[in-house]
């Protein structure tokens, strides 16, 4: 419903500026976006968590891009030097997670990711299997630990709606 109500208001703010480009849209969206936030935290019409929900999207996008960067970087320093430091490992990793989609976003997430790459679940979906090429150490709970405080816990603050009010 309130992002039916931030569309909405995306839309007014074209009209008012009589100019429909792209850019016009997003600034009326971010602008809807932050009245619905005010909105929201007075609670005049409600608590829907909708734009907790949203924040905590963006915050799994930004995580990502952060993470594919670093990753970028580390694999292009590597190729670009004459010895690789490479420390390669398959790593089961015990998962929280429930959901098909939830579990396929983290997936695809970690082989979009350069040097890793999700290989498998077992048959309860409780551990997935994870290929890197850089195992720091050797230290595989590092490893386990980088990605369920990372991947896994965005994912299921939204899996679980812990983002909805009250349970953040």
């Amino acid at each position: 419903m309130m992002l039916s109500w931030n569309i909405f208001l995306s839309f007014i703010w074209l009209a008012c500026w009589g100019d429909t480009s792209f850019l016009q849209f997003f600034v009326g969206f971010f602008l809807g976006f932050a009245f619905l936030f005010f909105i929201e935290s007075t609670g005049f019409m409600g608590n829907s968590g909708y734009t907790k929900k949203v924040i905590a999207v963006l915050d799994l996008i930004w995580f990502f891009c952060k993470e594919l960067w670093k990753a970028n970087v580390r694999v292009a320093i590597d190729l670009i030097r004459m010895s690789p430091k490479l420390t390669p490992a398959i790593v089961a990793v015990p998962l929280e997670l429930q959901s098909a989609w939830a579990i396929t976003t983290m997936a695809n997430m970690i082989t979009l990711t350069p040097g890793t790459l999700s290989l498998d679940l077992n048959e309860d979906n409780s551990i997935i299997y994870i290929h890197t090429m850089y195992l720091d150490n050797g230290d595989k709970e590092a490893f386990i630990k980088e990605i369920k405080e990372g991947f896994e816990a965005r994912i299921l603050k939204l899996e679980r709606n812990e983002v909805e009010v009250g349970t953040t």
